[in-house]
């Protein structure tokens, strides 16, 4: 006889598939299985646990689209972090190059709403004429200079607001939760987003 029956389940290959030394995909492969190729079950089967994304739903802080931001890939690396730094302009004041008005210079314009990352290793001054300065990065572009966060008069320019991330790469933002998803548009390193939830 040329047929023998055996208890061990046996299993056929329906396409290519590589055979790996261990359960993990970045073990070596051992074999490559060819379509029709059969292949004796010695172990197994065993739950495979992928990785998961982490995403957010929020709106982009500059040109205000509203969408899904992913804060970290299946791999676990982060794209976007969390920071209790952001601050939001409340109306448009000047950025300058050091924080004594007599001798600083225009580093340029912050418009109203803009977001603007705290550099919190430098501290506050209290110019003379009154109110506070701190210096702060432009999420936008990531130009650094000085701001008025408090006017002579107690009118206050720049508010810390919760719940935002950084991102630390070129980010996409997609229309839903899905990867398959529109892209809205892409967060550049450095552009703040402003979440309506936690991941």
């Amino acid at each position: 006889t040329y047929l023998e029956r055996t208890s061990q389940p046996l299993l056929w290959c329906a396409e290519a598939v590589a055979l790996r030394e261990s359960t993990e995909d970045t073990s070596r492969t051992v074999h490559e299985a060819q379509p029709g190729d059969v292949l004796e079950l010695v172990e197994g089967p065993v739950e495979e646990r992928l990785g998961s994304d982490a995403r957010v739903r929020g709106v982009s802080c500059h040109e205000e689209a509203v969408g899904w931001l992913q804060v970290k890939d299946k791999a676990g690396a982060v794209l976007a972090r969390a920071s209790q730094e952001v601050h939001k302009c409340s109306e448009a004041i000047a950025m300058t190059d050091v924080h004594d008005f007599a001798s600083c210079t225009l580093v340029r314009r912050i418009e109203a709403g803009e977001a603007l990352e705290l550099i919190s290793s430098e501290a506050e001054v209290q110019p003379t004429e009154g109110g506070a300065r701190r210096k702060f990065r432009a999420c936008r572009d990531g130009r650094e200079g000085w701001v008025t966060t408090r006017g002579s008069q107690g009118t206050v320019y720049v508010r810390p607001v919760p719940k935002h991330f950084v991102c630390l790469q070129a980010t996409p933002m997609h229309a839903a939760l899905g990867a398959e998803s529109a892209v809205v548009r892409v967060l550049m390193p450095g552009e703040a987003f402003c979440a309506f939830e936690e991941p």
